[in-house]
């Protein structure tokens, strides 16, 4: 069970965290504004990457659960194919 309190890691991590999924946003705006130019496209790629990379040290810390994320994503690419195009 989790502890109320959290560790300075703890809060290290979800600042970083909350950061680098600002950078993903700014991203993905960037490609909507300018288009699939290279070095938006390039830039939406590294900051994909580090957001996963700190999904994985979430998971590591112990802040999620690695089956609970995976039912939850597999819940939302259920949600997706019922009310997107995204997934045939």
């Amino acid at each position: 069970m989790l502890s109320n309190k959290l560790t300075q890691g703890e809060i290290e991590l979800l600042v970083i965290t909350m950061e680098e999924a600002g950078e993903l946003v700014q991203a993905c705006s960037k490609i909507l504004r300018f288009g699939k130019e290279h070095q938006h496209v390039a830039n939406l790629e590294h900051e994909t990457g580090d957001v996963l990379c700190m999904m994985d040290l979430m998971d590591q810390y112990g802040l999620t659960d690695p089956d609970k994320s995976a039912e939850a994503a597999g819940n939302k690419y259920e949600k997706l194919r019922k009310w997107s195009d995204l997934i045939r």
